[in-house]
């Protein structure tokens, strides 16, 4: 681990203060499982120092972990809607960027029920709301087996979204439902 990706990690605020105003210093150096410290910071709920990673000119936004998650994927995932507005403010966000299972920040979010969230996620421009994960499931799908009515509502406002997409075991968003 380097000296920023630690202080990232642990929150200490004032200490990546002082190393982000070394001259030199690599805000992307990540550890040995491609961890960044936006990253680090972001799944840790750390608000104050992923802003202040942000504001970097060289940040690479969209840098991913060993197993392709963004600071956006983590973020969505842990329910943190103050770091995923910050992260979506940032010119260059990859707002389809999946993981290794082919789940995006709206799958994961939809999936564990951050309403918040989709909704920003859903309205946010070039987002595709009907990409799957590999196993074909979509937001909407993961959503509605997972009984999260409210995202559900939000999503099916969405004029592209695809209803009767199937997953590849043919399981369909009402299907999904029914059998809950």
């Amino acid at each position: 681990k380097t000296p920023h990706f630690a202080a990232a990690f642990q929150g200490h605020k004032e200490i990546v203060e002082k190393l982000l105003a070394k001259e030199g210093v690599d805000v992307n150096q990540a550890s040995e499982n491609k961890i960044s410290p936006l990253f680090a910071a972001a799944y840790h709920g750390h608000t104050a120092i992923v802003g202040r990673l942000l504001a970097k000119e060289r940040i690479l936004v969209n840098q991913a972990t060993e197993y392709r998650r963004t600071p956006l994927f983590a973020a969505a995932s842990r329910g943190d809607i103050v770091i995923v507005e910050k992260l979506l403010d940032k010119e260059g966000i990859d707002v389809n960027q999946a993981d290794n299972e082919g789940r995006t920040p709206l799958y994961i979010a939809a999936f564990r029920g951050h309403t918040a969230i989709v909704e920003k996620l859903s309205k946010k421009e070039g987002i595709d709301v009907n990409q799957a994960d590999n196993k074909r499931q979509t937001p909407l799908l993961i959503a509605a087996c997972e009984g999260h009515t409210a995202i559900v509502e939000l999503l099916l406002e969405e004029e592209s979204i695809l209803v009767n997409q199937a997953c590849e075991s043919g399981l369909t968003p009402l299907y999904g439902v029914a059998c809950r």
